[in-house]
């Protein structure tokens, strides 16, 4: 069973989203903004949630040989890896984001949350919470490749 929504609402949540997203592609705040207004089209099942190919695929097996050969291979998929998942441990910290914005984040994260009454069993009942629970599988897997790889550049003394 799928819980369905009138086209009209369906419609109105992914127009909050959109402008967003599409004018300010290159703004990181910009994006993170309007990931954060799609999230009710994701509950609701109306807005997918992408798991990026690269992970989905290491969901397999991210302990796997292929692209170990060279350092220039290892340091090529540790490259792909970090840029679908953001700094290691150790790695330089990206500039931080002011206190005002985290605040602002979170009041609008939370505001947006509450908006779907039931939000948990709705979630359940339109395969979100599935969807979800895959992807942060496929980021799992993810963080162990890019740590298994750097363990093989260090034993192969490859710099990184």
């Amino acid at each position: 069973m799928r819980f369905r929504l009138p086209t009209s609402t369906s419609s109105l949540l992914l127009l909050l989203a959109a402008p967003a997203a599409a004018q300010h592609a290159d703004d990181p705040l910009a994006m993170e903004v309007a990931e954060i207004l799609a999230q009710p089209g994701r509950d609701l099942g109306i807005v997918p949630t992408r798991v990026p190919e690269l992970l989905e695929r290491l969901l397999a097996n991210p302990y796997h040989r292929q692209g170990t050969a060279s350092c220039a291979e290892l340091r090529r998929g540790i490259a792909q890896l970090t840029a679908l998942l953001g700094p290691d441990w150790g790695d330089p910290a990206p500039p931080g984001e002011s206190r005002e914005e985290q605040l602002a984040k979170a009041g609008l994260r939370t505001g947006v949350s509450s908006a779907i009454p039931f939000r948990g069993l709705v979630r359940e009942v339109t395969g979100a919470a599935a969807a979800e629970r895959r992807r942060q599988q496929a980021i799992e897997a993810g963080l162990a490749r890019r740590g298994y790889l750097r363990g093989i550049a260090r034993a192969k003394r490859c710099r990184l």
